[in-house]
């Protein structure tokens, strides 16, 4: 899945030297905050997402989300300063891709 998936490009013409494109995003609602105890799980096949797409501290912690790390443990593995992994998983959050399940759910 890319960013581009969830927009809408639209072309219009209005003579033969003058085109105006336009790009419609959906407008969603902020996410929650992220806490270094929240788990966060991909929404769909994690293969199906274009690596490329996503910022640097993104790339980076994509190999470390598995439905079982939890952010702190993911910041460690990846060397990523624990905020940062917080905001990206934000990103991720709001368009979708992941989802959080509690530390304490997945231990039962």
């Amino acid at each position: 899945m890319s960013i581009k998936t969830l927009s809408i490009y639209l072309s219009v013409s209005s003579d033969d030297s003058n085109t105006i494109q336009l790009m419609l995003i959906q407008q969603r609602k902020d996410p929650p905050t992220v806490q270094e105890y929240d788990v966060p799980v991909f929404t769909e096949c994690k293969e199906l997402f274009i690596k490329s797409q996503w910022d640097l501290t993104t790339q980076q912690i994509l190999p470390h989300i598995d439905g079982f790390r939890h952010i702190q443990k993911i910041s460690a593995e990846a060397d990523v300063e624990l905020n940062l992994v917080r905001i990206a998983v934000q990103n991720l959050l709001y368009y979708g891709v992941v989802t959080l399940v509690s530390i304490f759910q997945v231990l039962d």
